[in-house]
């Protein structure tokens, strides 16, 4: 773990303007003690005159992460006031005012030499030769990933997947493409994590009951739209919202925003990776705030998933999940208390229904297929062919 009364030693005071942007004259404030919180280390700052939360983030090691335009990761709700609650404006720190900056953790890098190239080895590898050889053939099948569903549990590709999506006046069910989509989008992201797809389609169903009525489904969704826009007003005037309202949970997960915003944070710090993929976030942006667009929803879940089942099972695991240790993740991912237990209860046995054929998983669709066109070609120009 970085030690951050080492990294102050060496750092400068700086400046920061009137967007949190560290400069010359300003001060990271003082450090006060290390701390770990979920099995993710922080360093406690106590501000001082004009201290500023970027030069903090900066001090620790974030500007190796992120650019000044978000004072190094301050403005993704990283930062957090000392009762675990997410600093919603870092820009306005008061004086003797206490907070906990997530430390990176450094990337492991192996000490084991790597073998030498051989000079008359092939230039392509196992992986080009594969989608070479589908796009010759036409097999085209899939390539299997690690965190795709195992043999026993049977994909839904033709059943819908009964969502409503949140929005006002009124909300709508997805069908057809948006359905494909949902499909696709949650096996990227499991596979961005490496979670295992399986369980969040079990969490997807569970909250968004199969069973529900067409009238409660729309009353659900038109409450969980409400309980996003609140969150992007209750953002954008620095906590004018109460926070059962504006923190509540809302989105195709159901999550609320701390919930989130804490599993954001023990990604970027424990695997220092973004909870949403550049290629994705140049497009619909890092807003951190369920609701809003539910493909990002799903890479936030999966966010969370990765932080549970590294609590449940072991850190950086890989794979797919025994069936007590997915009662135990979902039973984390409802909370705490007999109600959660409960969850984690229902969770297994719609899975073991799954697995008999009696009652599919409505959100776990085929994996995605075969390499692009291009993608085939360029491995079969490699080739030589």
């Amino acid at each position: 773990m970085a030690d951050a009364a080492r990294l102050a030693r060496g750092t400068e005071d700086r400046r920061i303007d009137r967007k949190g942007i560290s400069s010359d004259d300003g001060n990271p404030g003082t450090f006060v003690r290390n701390e770990v919180i979920g099995g993710a280390p922080y360093a406690r700052y106590r501000a001082g005159r004009g201290t500023w939360v970027s030069a903090s983030m900066k001090q620790v090691g974030w500007d190796s992460i992120f650019g000044a335009d978000s004072a190094y990761g301050a403005y993704h709700g990283l930062v957090q006031h000392p009762d675990g609650s997410t600093m919603a404006t870092p820009d306005k720190i008061r004086p003797g005012q206490e907070y906990l900056v997530p430390v990176p953790i450094p990337e492991k890098r192996s000490n084991e030499p790597r073998p030498a190239a051989s000079p008359n080895a092939p230039a392509q590898t196992d992986e080009q030769l594969s989608q070479a050889l589908d796009f010759l053939t036409g097999r085209g099948s899939p390539r299997k990933h690690r965190s795709d569903p195992p043999a026993d549990v049977p994909v839904s590709a033709t059943r819908r997947i009964r969502f409503f999506a949140p929005g006002f006046l009124p909300p709508s069910p997805v069908f057809g493409n948006e359905e494909i989509a949902i499909r696709r989008w949650m096996y990227e992201a499991c596979r961005y994590n490496d979670v295992p797809v399986v369980v969040m389609a079990v969490i997807l169903q569970q909250e968004n009951g199969p069973s529900a009525s067409d009238w409660l489904r729309r009353a659900q969704a038109t409450e969980r739209a409400f309980q996003t826009r609140a969150a992007v007003l209750d953002d954008v005037y620095g906590g004018i919202i109460w926070d059962k309202v504006a923190g509540g949970s809302t989105g195709i997960a159901n999550l609320s925003r701390a919930t989130l915003r804490r599993a954001a944070a023990y990604l970027v710090t424990t695997y220092r990776r973004p909870p949403i993929p550049d290629r994705v976030r140049r497009d619909k942006g890092d807003p951190l705030i369920a609701g809003l667009e539910v493909e990002l929803d799903l890479y936030y879940m999966s966010a969370l998933l990765r932080q549970l089942i590294d609590a449940r099972v072991s850190p950086g695991h890989v794979g797919n999940i025994g069936d007590e240790q997915l009662r135990l993740v979902a039973q984390d991912y409802n909370g705490r208390g007999p109600k959660a237990v409960e969850y984690g209860r229902k969770a297994l046995s719609r899975l073991i229904a799954a697995r008999r054929g009696e009652a599919p998983l409505y959100f776990l669709g085929e994996p995605p297929g075969r390499a692009p066109l291009g993608v085939q070609l360029g491995a079969a120009r490699g080739l030589g062919f």
